[in-house]
């Protein structure tokens, strides 16, 4: 068990009062995980909260079928997985992304179904601002990237015209060319139509305190 003076080291904890800094000392589990090995993966159900005591980690997120590195750190006291526990049942609460120790590490892990209500009742003010600004990042970031795709369909559609405008170029490459065409504007489509399904999801952060 961690004690409460080493969870006062933790930027995260620093200003607990002695009842929440036994809350967490109650409740959470120190693991210790292999280099290589994940803390969490990224589409599983998000079950902790997770501080980093010792060792490196990074994050990573799976773009396209590929698995693409967006952090790397050592920072005792960075945090991942269930951050967004505090939603509840608001957003699907899934590992937005996937922590793999980089050397041996040791974690905090936090229940998720017990630290997001805790974190409602404790700093009630706090969590409503969270959520109005969660969710007026998720409208503004849904509504730039599907800007964003209309106006790549827009290129792509003047594209057409000029070649269906050119009978020289259209005679040459006709075939070709419009069948990549079609295949190109139906992909953007579906991507459009992906980006609203998904428009609710989470996306997830890795959050951290600059070093002082």
């Amino acid at each position: 068990m961690i004690s409460k003076e080493e969870l006062r080291k933790l930027f995260l904890f620093e200003s607990l009062d002695e009842e929440k800094l036994q809350w967490v000392q109650d409740h959470s589990t120190i693991v210790e995980y292999e280099a290589t090995s994940r803390v969490y993966s990224e589409g599983e159900p998000a079950t902790c909260f997770v501080v980093l005591l010792e060792g490196a980690v990074t994050l990573t997120r799976n773009v396209h079928g590929q698995e693409i590195e967006v952090v790397r750190t050592d920072q005792v006291g960075v945090y991942g997985g269930a951050s967004q526990a505090f939603l509840g049942e608001q957003v699907d609460q899934k590992y937005p992304n996937s922590m793999v120790a980089i050397t041996p590490v040791k974690v905090l892990e936090l229940p998720a179904e017990q630290f997001g209500p805790i974190l409602r009742r404790w700093f009630p003010m706090a969590m409503h601002l969270m959520e109005g600004l969660f969710w007026g990042q998720k409208r503004i970031q849904s509504a730039v990237s599907e800007r964003e795709r209309l106006i790549a369909l827009g290129s792509l559609s003047a594209g057409l015209t000029h070649e269906l405008n050119n009978p020289a170029s259209a005679a040459v490459r006709a075939t070709a060319t419009l069948r990549d065409k079609v295949a190109g504007m139906r992909h953007k489509l579906a991507m459009i139509a992906e980006e609203r399904s998904t428009s609710s999801s989470c996306t997830g952060l890795w959050s951290y305190r600059k070093p002082r």
